[in-house]
């Protein structure tokens, strides 16, 4: 049972709950969370720089998809089957009627100029796999084009980047230990009384007299209890509490610069 020595035992036990441990986590998680979110926002810029870099066919087969083409083809250009396309695929190229050509110049036109490939947009007809390549690249720049467009457009304001500030790291280490310790003492007692007693009447000692007789006795009982009740323990709590202090700056954005190319020399004989 413990006694009031035993706080000082429970106390003495506070390295049991890695206290030194706890802070040097805590401290040490914070700093790398710190660091992956730097790297991280360095490597989303420098995708960023290599995103706006690119050339448009690099930017659309890397940003567009072969769902995303299929799935403008068959919105614009249905086939006669389910979810199938009039334009067909280069393993199974398919056949333009007039409303399709038409459809074809109009839709994906200015993206054949803007390629340089005008003339080469198929016509009314059977298609072969060169056709059915050439509307598919034709689409994909197509989507493409604004999506990199306004990517550019949004770089060009500048990235945001979150830089920390200050901060602060709090540990907090409680321990108590207590005892009580509590003597109780009761007592208790018992009494029995016991009376016995005659009487009769005398003549020979006078006219009326009346002599009495009796006996009695008694019993008492006292008892003592005395008790030792006694209480201790220990509680430990450890707290920590990290505050950080971030702020966000733009960071000018800049394309790399092409290298220029030398100079040709003429040699005259």
């Amino acid at each position: 049972m413990p006694e009031l020595s035993d706080p000082i035992d429970q106390l003495s036990r506070i390295d049991e709950v890695n206290y030194p441990e706890f802070t040097s986590k805590l401290i040490s998680d914070t700093f790398d969370a710190i660091v992956a979110s730097m790297i991280r926002q360095q490597e989303a810029y420098a995708d960023l720089v290599e995103k706006v870099s690119m050339t448009l066919g690099d930017f659309s087969a890397e940003a567009v998809t072969d769902t995303d083409v299929e799935t403008y083809l068959r919105t614009y250009f249905p086939g006669d089957e389910d979810n199938g396309t009039s334009v067909g695929t280069p393993s199974d190229p398919g056949d333009l009627d007039d409303a399709d050509a038409a459809r074809l110049a109009s839709l994906l036109g200015p993206e054949a100029i803007e390629t340089g490939v005008e003339g080469d947009l198929p016509e009314e007809g059977s298609l072969d796999a060169a056709d059915v390549e050439l509307i598919f690249r034709l689409v994909r720049n197509m989507l493409a084009r604004p999506r990199l467009s306004a990517l550019r457009e949004l770089v060009s304001q500048g990235v945001t980047r979150i830089v920390v500030e200050d901060g602060t790291i709090e540990t907090e280490l409680e321990f108590r230990t207590y005892a009580n310790v509590n003597d109780v003492t009761t007592s208790s007692s018992y009494q029995r009384n016991t009376l016995n007693g005659g009487g009769g009447l005398n003549f020979s000692s006078g006219l009326f007299g009346i002599n009495l007789g009796g006996s009695g006795s008694r019993l008492r009982v006292s008892t003592d209890r005395s008790g030792r009740t006694s209480e201790g323990g220990a509680e430990g709590e450890i707290k920590g509490r990290v505050e950080i202090n971030f702020r966000g700056e733009s960071q000018p954005f800049a394309l790399p610069e092409a290298e220029e190319p030398e100079p040709e020399v003429v040699v005259t004989p």
